[in-house]
Order: structure tokens, then sequence, then C-alpha cells
């Protein structure tokens, strides 16, 4: 919620507060199993909170966007790229869920098979990994601390790349799990 407070220290803290929380989220599952404390409903309530957390960071950084710079298309701009934190990963769990019924495809005794990946191929690989977890946050942190050195605020680029790369990368996701899945 520092976020919406859209000073650039308190964006700052904001994202060392994020990464403190994101180390915690990794402790707290060693930590019941350590305690033998494991649940199903705290496995759910884990994968549950960043489906919550990770898009309310973007709907944040663009309401204390607008709250410094009176900009509503800050607050516009930061629903697709929130959307985006969602659908991403929601692809994935909808693609194992709906096609992969019987398992995850495996290559078990077979010699590896190793193909040439188009530039296409590695450029939405790129551009996808700079969409998930904890490649996000990690960008967020590093473009606060050097907002606070800089006269420009990469608040706003963060919020605009999220908007126009995250849709694009749903997106492409979407088309080709449907175009692949057609193919079974």
């Amino acid at each position: 919620l520092l976020f919406m407070g859209g000073g650039r220290e308190l964006n700052f803290i904001a994202c060392l507060l994020l990464q403190f929380w994101y180390l915690l989220d990794h402790v707290d599952g060693e930590v019941a199993r350590y305690r033998k404390t494991t649940s199903l409903a705290g496995i759910f309530m884990d994968e549950m909170v960043h489906y919550i957390v990770h898009p309310l960071i973007f709907i944040c950084i663009g309401i204390g966007q607008f709250f410094v710079y009176r900009d509503v298309v800050l607050i516009l701009i930061s629903i697709p790229a929130a959307l985006s934190m969602l659908y991403i990963p929601l692809c994935q769990v909808v693609r194992e869920t709906v096609f992969q019924r019987d398992g995850p495809a495996r290559n078990l005794g077979a010699e590896p098979i190793v193909k040439q990946i188009s530039y296409r191929a590695r450029l939405f690989s790129v551009l996808h990994r700079s969409c998930t977890f904890p490649t996000v946050m990690n960008i967020i942190t590093i473009s606060s601390a050097a907002s606070l050195f800089m006269r420009a605020d990469l608040a706003q680029f963060i919020l605009w790349y999220y908007a126009i790369v995250g849709t694009a990368v749903w997106s492409m996701k979407v088309a080709v799990i449907i175009m692949a899945g057609d193919k079974k």
C-alpha cells in the first residue's frame, strides 16, 4: 500500500518491503514443513495471495502516480498491467487443467530433444520472463532505486511497459496454447 503514496522514497521503501515479503513467502513453507504443520489450506492460501498481491502492486503504483501527477491515465494503464500479472500465470494453470489431463508430457528414457529456437521465440521468452515474478519485483525495485537519483520517475515507465508488454505476452500465450491444443 506504500506504493499508493506515490513519492519516490515511499516507492523505494515499498520495494524493500516487497522484497522482504517475497523472502518470507518462501520461508513460511519451509518452516511449516520443518514443524510438520503443512496443510492443503496453507498451500491454497499461499497461491491465492500471489494472485492478489501481484496485480495489486500495479494498481497501487498507478494510484500513487495519479496522486503525484494528477493524470488519470496513470490509473487506467495500471489496470492492464495488473490484469497481466493475473492472466500470465492463469494461462499456465488453465493450460495444465485443460490440455494436460493425463499429466505433463515427458520424455523419459529418450534422448533429449534439441531444436533450434527462432529469434521470435527467444524474444517472447525474454519478454515473458520479464513479466513473471520475481523478475517483475526485481525490475520494479531496481527502477525505484534508480528513480531516487534521476530526474525521471521510472514508475510511469514501469506502468506503461507492463500495460503494453504484459498484455502482449498473455495474449500471445493464449493464442499459442489454443493453437497447440487444437493439434492434440
